[in-house]
């Protein structure tokens, strides 16, 4: 979010997303090259929300997910997403 605060000049995008959303998922390869293609033009982020399917629904590579209580878990959480699905974008 630096980004965002040292170059107020470009737009912003937000993207924003549980790990757990399955259209999300399906185009995590989409969001990727949308942020290579527009990172120069454009203030571009993903931002983790809550968990839509914590615990039932078997996604990827998440067959049990427990909707993070505090800071440290949500972080651990993300980046095993950003890992897992390789996400490029600024999270």
């Amino acid at each position: 979010m630096n980004d965002l605060l040292e170059s107020p000049e470009k737009p912003t995008i937000i993207l924003a997303s549980s790990s757990t959303w399955p259209p999300v998922l399906a185009d995590i390869e989409y969001f990727n090259r949308f942020y290579e293609s527009f990172k120069d033009q454009y203030n571009i982020f993903f931002v983790y929300i809550l968990q839509a399917h914590s615990n039932d629904w078997k996604v990827g590579k998440f067959s049990h997910i427990d909707q993070p209580t505090n800071l440290v878990d949500r972080q651990k959480l993300v980046l095993k997403f950003r890992e897992d699905f390789k996400l490029s974008v600024p999270i």
